[in-house]
């Protein structure tokens, strides 16, 4: 759906767990759980799957430790992995939201929108004032094509969180896609204004000033200011060259 590439695949991922009250005598399974999801955050990824596939050896019967190995497996590059545990945690607890959420995510890794599109429904209708999840839902739904249904989840996105540069640049991206460049200039200059370094927003904007607007000047400086963001992306030399092809 971008004209620059979204940093979904950086996941929004949901993480949820009990607190587990170390006395010294806390069940092994519950450990294996507490240590996994530690591992996890401190990105040590191999050992969090080991810990995680513990603890669901330990309690198999347990959605969240399914669902905190999912997303082990998922971030250290095995999608098959995390698709089984994924799916392992809901059928053991279809109301779970957050493996609904990282499912879909996988998905959106995987390129099936459609499959995408059903988790984050789920999630909307388990959790209505989840923002990501209608963010994720709005996004998606661009991509299919669904406009009209596109801006209903991405303005419910706004109405949650007002303060949310990516769906203010998301809705950018669909007023783009509809040929509505005096709109998606709104939205791009609304997301810079709540973050003004929001690297998406700044390419988006060029492009459409560019490519839609007939406004070479304008875009010229949003490009600069894009490539003087530090640290530098890796479309920066490509970037670049639009810009000297401008001036």
């Amino acid at each position: 759906m971008q004209v620059t590439k979204n940093p979904t695949l950086a996941h929004a991922i949901f993480l949820s767990l009990a607190v587990f009250w170390l006395a010294g005598c806390t069940p092994p399974g519950p450990r294996a759980l507490l240590e996994g999801k530690q591992l996890l955050e401190a990105g040590q990824l191999g050992a969090a799957v080991e810990r995680l596939s513990r603890a669901t050896q330990l309690m198999a019967t347990n959605a969240q430790a399914w669902n905190y190995l999912g997303l082990a497996r998922h971030q250290s590059g095995d999608p098959a992995g995390a698709l089984q545990a994924y799916q392992q945690a809901l059928r053991l607890d279809r109301e779970l939201f957050e493996a609904h959420f990282n499912l879909g995510c996988l998905w959106l890794d995987q390129s099936k929108p459609d499959a995408a599109r059903n988790e984050f429904t789920a999630c909307t209708l388990r959790q209505p004032n989840a923002a990501d999840a209608w963010l994720k839902l709005g996004a998606v739904q661009t991509r299919l094509g669904e406009f009209v249904a596109a801006e209903a989840s991405l303005q419910r996105t706004l109405r949650l969180n007002a303060t949310n540069p990516e769906a203010r640049n998301a809705l950018g991206l669909l007023c783009a896609q509809r040929k509505r460049p005096h709109e998606a200039v709104q939205h791009f200059t609304a997301a810079l204004k709540l973050q003004a370094n929001y690297r998406p927003a700044l390419l988006n904007l060029a492009t459409v000033l560019n490519r839609d607007l007939n406004d070479p000047a304008g875009a010229a400086k949003r490009y600069r200011e894009y490539l003087a963001l530090q640290p530098r992306d890796g479309d920066w030399e490509s970037v670049n060259g639009l810009l000297r092809s401008i001036e």
